[in-house]
């Protein structure tokens, strides 16, 4: 599993140097500083388990997928609503942020996160994933969430 997201946390580090290449200037530094502020605070909200401030750092269209296949919301609302779920299950104190990062023109970001909780069920989880995010406007556009397909479905639908 740790080979699969360190893979994909290299093709998404090489997708953002990528992006950063271009020769926007002043106004690119400016986006990136934006949607880096915008990062930083969507995962205090996360971490904090504020669901109105997280909310807050999306745009109205936001769309959330799943690579794995098990979600894929589109609005705000129905983002709010599932988040308030995952939100539940997460424990805040043993949930870690590893790194996080934008790239220089402030279109991309990515974080990566190692997620422990207890799922619907109440059994316990410890998951590590990569969080691909776009931006349009300083705010939060799409989520893209990757990770170790079997091992997330076999910890989230697991019972007691």
């Amino acid at each position: 599993m740790r080979t699969t997201i360190k893979t994909i946390l290299l093709i998404a580090v090489l997708a953002l140097l990528a992006a950063s290449c271009s020769t926007g200037g002043t106004d690119e530094a400016a986006a990136a500083e934006k949607a880096a502020a915008t990062q930083q605070a969507n995962t205090d909200a996360y971490l904090d388990q504020d669901l109105d401030a997280w909310v807050a750092t999306v745009t109205e269209d936001v769309e959330f997928f799943n690579d794995a296949g098990a979600s894929h919301w589109v609005g705000k609302a129905s983002l709010e609503s599932n988040m308030s779920t995952v939100f539940r299950m997460t424990d805040p104190d043993a949930t870690q942020i590893i790194e996080q990062f934008v790239s220089d023109d402030g279109t991309f970001g990515v974080v990566n996160a190692h997620w422990v909780g207890e799922n619907v069920y109440g059994a316990p989880f410890d998951l590590t994933y990569v969080q691909l995010m776009e931006f349009e406007d300083g705010l939060i556009s799409k989520f893209t969430m990757y990770w170790e397909d079997q091992d997330m479905w076999d910890q989230l639908n697991a019972q007691p």
